[in-house]
């Protein structure tokens, strides 16, 4: 493709952004990244970053982007990496690089290098594009536009999950996200690597990250889909998950915004109280997935006004996931409890003794509803619920 096209597919506010980049003195700039990969596969570009590499004084071009657009400038000098933030961009700006890891799993050690060793240390052939600004050029080293062409997802060398196996979580959003297929190579490297030592090397902390942002996508079902197929949900993370909970969560998500947790959540209902708790402490996730486990147990054998008014919004949407019957009952109830304002019982069924305290929280909320930050009962209880927890933490 005739790097002309490229920039005819650009959204205007990135071509301005490229324009004072190609114009900054003290090194090469070259654009890379995600927004070169989805140009190609003609998918809509949503995201407000844009990624430059720099050969040379990444200081200088940074500091000449921020003079010429405003915004805040952070840097990481030792790492040669800067980020500029505007009111509608987010921008980095990093020094060519390469990496080499003492061990499979390893963080790697990094150098300052080249254009030619900063792509080739990226984690597939799709994501190795660059558009270097000025002269106009593109540059494919690693034949992604074939791959790009034939959407296939392929590693770079035989060791890429070995030296970091969070590489097999992005592959598996990367292709639940565009329809991509696993190169057959790619493919068999997964196994291997999930059964080595090396993602023993990884830190839990970072494949909970990698899980968490398969959780961000705008479709989670099928990035699930292909963990589960790579095997690694269930290998390593031990969790299952209902595929047409999840399915309606996505139909959910085009009106509406559902929490990641949601998705989270409804991976834990096959889980038994002992096990779930097991899995969070091994990934430091809070245990107040334990009380959402057994209000979401109590309301699926029976959702009642008083197992409904412990829901949270969170949970209320994986139950509204799991049948149309739950989905009608819960928006029933939330008719009725809208119309609802808080009283005195309310509270004492929060656990706060009969006493003076109730009706400075009643005050509390109703000040609140006033001045328009809650509506409604459920809002008005999830307040309440709050501030007796606030109370109950300070005795």
């Amino acid at each position: 493709m005739n790097p002309q096209v490229i920039l005819q597919k650009l959204p205007a506010a990135s071509l301005k952004i490229l324009e004072v980049a190609s114009e900054a003195t003290g090194g090469t700039v070259y654009l890379v990244g995600g927004i070169l990969r989805d140009v190609f596969l003609d998918v809509p570009i949503l995201d407000n970053d844009l990624d430059f590499v720099v050969e040379g004084n990444t200081q200088n071009v940074a500091e000449y982007i921020q003079n010429r657009l405003g915004g805040t400038l952070a840097s990481y000098r030792e790492f040669g990496t800067f980020t500029l933030k505007t009111q509608t961009f987010t921008i980095d700006i990093t020094t060519a690089r390469k990496e080499t890891y003492t061990y499979p799993g390893a963080l790697p050690t990094v150098e300052f290098s080249d254009i030619t060793h900063d792509l080739a240390r990226r984690d597939f052939s799709i994501n190795t594009l660059a558009l270097k600004l000025r002269p106009l050029e593109l540059l494919d080293p690693h034949q992604g536009l074939r791959d790009l062409s034939n959407k296939t997802l392929r590693i770079l060398h035989p060791a890429s999950f070995l030296d970091d196996p969070t590489r097999v979580l992005r592959g598996a959003r990367l292709t639940g996200r565009l329809g991509l297929s696993w190169e057959e190579e790619t493919w068999a490297k997964i196994a291997e690597t999930l059964s080595s030592k090396a993602i023993t090397n990884i830190s839990k902390d970072r494949m909970k990250a990698e899980l968490e942002l398969c959780l961000s996508e705008t479709r989670v079902a099928p990035v699930l889909a292909e963990l589960e197929r790579c095997g690694i949900l269930e290998s390593y993370f031990a969790l299952s998950y209902n595929s047409d909970i999840v399915k309606q969560l996505d139909f959910y998500k085009q009106e509406h915004l559902i929490p990641d947790e949601s998705y989270l959540l409804s991976m834990f209902l096959t889980r038994d109280a002992s096990s779930l708790e097991s899995f969070l402490q091994g990934f430091h996730y809070p245990l107040k997935y334990l009380d959402s486990l057994k209000r979401l147990h109590a309301a699926l054998k029976h959702l009642g006004s008083e197992s409904f008014t412990r829901l949270n919004q969170t949970e209320k949407w994986v139950l509204k996931a799991t049948s149309p019957n739950l989905d009608k009952q819960i928006q029933d109830l939330e008719q009725v409890f809208s119309e609802r304002r808080l009283t005195g019982q309310d509270m004492l069924d929060l656990g706060l003794l009969s006493g003076p305290r109730i009706g400075n929280i009643l005050a509390q909320v109703a000040q609140a509803r006033d001045l328009g930050q809650v509506s409604g009962y459920e809002q008005e209880l999830e307040l309440a619920r709050t501030l007796v927890l606030a109370l109950q933490e300070k005795e």
